[in-house]
């Protein structure tokens, strides 16, 4: 059997140091559907201080074009965390969007024009020693204001998990916002424990 290569838009590289996974094409043809292909690119996902809600302007005059641009960013982030809270905002407003909401997924498709050969790297010497970080954003939505959570584990040096989610109920204080985003991470570290022990024990 030949050695994987391609699976799913995903660009699987083998190498000495490890494999390399990305979505350099997917995002090429991203880009190029939409008109991007040559744009200019930012440094930076969204504009400073950047809210997001719903009634921040008038209604975008084409919600499925948006709601499809937004599934196609939403799949990058199978190998790009640096857009999950991105496009975890931009996904808020899929029902109903506006011009705000599609200039700030352009703003999304020019970051993602100057960072198109980012992805991520397994190394082929596994550390088994987890670690990993969490945060949350205080009442980030200004129309729930509810909070966002954060996280992202790694096993060694290789990122195995990550999320950025809305949490369900309002939190009445940043400590509060904190601690549910911390039991949500736990949650998820467990979890991913019990999935590393029985890997190992099949494995020996």
């Amino acid at each position: 059997m030949d050695t994987l290569k391609y699976f799913f838009d995903i660009e699987i590289a083998h190498s000495r140091d490890g494999i390399f996974l990305s979505q350099q094409s997917y995002c090429i043809h991203l880009l190029d559907d939409v008109g991007f292909l040559g744009c200019k690119p930012t440094s930076t996902p969204f504009a400073s201080k950047t809210h997001l809600h719903l009634d921040s302007s008038d209604p975008y005059e084409d919600p499925p074009g948006y709601l499809h641009l937004v599934g196609r960013l939403l799949y990058l982030t199978m190998t790009c965390p640096n857009v999950c809270f991105s496009t975890q905002q931009l996904s808020q407003f899929m029902a109903a969007p506006n011009v705000f909401h599609h200039q700030a997924a352009i703003r999304l498709l020019r970051y993602l024009k100057g960072c198109l050969g980012r992805g991520l790297l397994y190394p082929r010497i596994f550390d088994m020693h987890p670690g990993g970080f969490n945060n949350a954003n205080w009442a980030t939505c200004l129309y729930t204001r509810r909070s966002i959570t954060g996280y992202c584990f790694f096993w060694g040096s290789s990122l195995i998990c990550w999320r950025t989610k809305k949490q369900t109920t309002v939190s009445r204080s940043f400590s509060e916002a904190e601690y549910r985003a911390l039991a949500t991470a736990t949650c998820e570290l467990q979890w991913l424990f019990y999935l590393f022990r029985d890997l190992h024990v099949t494995t020996d």
